[in-house]
C-alpha cells in the first residue's frame, strides 16, 4: 500500500509540475502572421487548436519521469500519460482532464479500490488563452533575470537565470530540493516566434543541476481526442479513497499546483461521476 501511495503521489506531482512549467513560461502574444518557412511547427500567426508536448523530468544524470501531454485548446481538455521508472519496472499513470472533471488511473488502482479510475470535479480555465500565448510570446515582459540568447537554425533560445531564487514545488516528488538556488529557465521559439520548447533547472551553489524539467512541443494541430473512462470503471475522489491511494485525505495537497494555475473545484459538494465522453 505504501508503494502505491508513493507511485500515485509522485505521478500526480509530476503532471502538476509539467503543467506548471508550461503555464509559467508562456506570456501574452502578438498574432501577426509572418512568412511561411519549412519550420514544421510554424503557425502562420494562427493559434494552435491542439498541442502535443513531451515532458522529461531528470535529477542529476538520471531520467526520473516522462510525460506525453496532449492539449486540446478548442475543447478545453487534455490527456497525459506519465511514466515513472522504478527499480523493477516503470509505472504508467493516465491523467485526463475534461471540461468539468479530472480522471486519474494507474496500474495498481484496481487492486486497491476495485476500479481503474478516480474522478474529481474541477473548473477548467480557458485553455484557448494558452494557445494565444504559445503563438508568439512577448518575451520582453520577462524582467529581473540575466538573459542569454542563442540561435540554431530557425530556433532561438532565450535563457533566464537568477541566483538565490526561491523554489516552490508541489509535494509528492520522489526527491528533495532546497528552498533556494540558481534558477534557470529557457524558452525556445521557432521561425515565426511560436513556442517550441521550454525548460527549468534548479542548480546548487556549485552549479550542479539538481533537477531539470524539459517540455518540447512535438506537434501542433494534430488530432487530440480526449476520452473519459466508462462510468462503471470510475469512483469519485473522497477522503477515504485519498487516504487509501495517496496517503492523504486532502485533495488540496494533491491538486494544489493545478488550482494555482486557474483550475478550481466547482462550488458546492458533488459526488456525481459523469459517463465517459469523447472530446475531439
Amino acid at each position: 500500500m505504501a508503494r502505491a501511495n508513493r507511485i500515485g503521489a509522485a505521478a500526480l506531482a509530476t503532471v502538476a509540475v509539467a503543467l506548471t512549467v508550461v503555464g509559467v513560461v508562456i506570456a501574452a502574444t502578438n498574432t501577426n502572421p509572418s512568412a511561411t518557412t519549412r519550420d514544421p511547427l510554424a503557425l502562420n500567426g494562427y493559434p494552435p487548436r491542439t498541442a502535443d508536448v513531451r515532458v522529461t523530468l531528470t535529477t542529476g544524470t538520471s531520467v526520473d519521469a516522462t510525460a506525453d501531454v496532449a492539449v486540446n485548446f478548442a475543447t478545453n481538455s487534455a490527456a497525459a500519460v506519465v511514466q515513472i521508472p522504478l527499480p523493477v519496472a516503470s509505472v504508467a499513470m493516465d491523467v485526463r482532464v475534461l471540461p468539468h472533471h479530472v480522471y486519474l488511473g494507474f496500474t495498481n488502482l484496481p487492486s486497491i479500490l476495485g476500479v481503474g479510475w478516480l474522478a474529481a470535479p474541477v473548473r477548467v480555465p480557458n485553455l484557448y488563452g494558452w494557445s494565444l500565448e504559445l503563438t508568439k510570446p512577448d518575451l520582453y515582459l520577462i524582467t529581473g533575470y540575466t538573459t542569454t540568447v542563442t540561435h540554431s537554425g530557425y530556433s532561438t533560445t532565450y535563457t533566464y537565470s537568477r541566483p538565490g531564487s526561491s523554489v516552490s514545488l508541489p509535494n509528492g516528488l520522489p526527491f528533495a530540493l532546497p528552498s533556494s538556488g540558481l534558477l534557470r529557465f529557457s524558452i525556445t521559439t521557432g521561425s515565426q516566434g511560436e513556442v517550441t520548447g521550454a525548460s527549468a533547472t534548479v542548480d546548487s551553489r556549485s552549479s550542479t543541476p539538481l533537477a531539470t524539467l524539459t517540455a518540447t512541443v512535438v506537434s501542433y494541430n494534430a488530432p487530440a481526442p480526449v476520452v473519459g473512462p466508462p462510468r462503471r470503471d470510475v469512483t469519485p475522489i473522497n477522503a477515504r479513497t485519498l487516504r487509501r491511494v495517496f496517503g492523504t485525505s486532502s485533495i488540496s495537497s494533491l491538486l494544489g499546483p493545478l488550482l494555482g494555475m486557474g483550475f478550481g473545484t466547482p462550488p458546492g459538494p458533488t459526488t456525481t461521476v459523469p459517463r465517459g465522453a469523447s472530446v475531439q
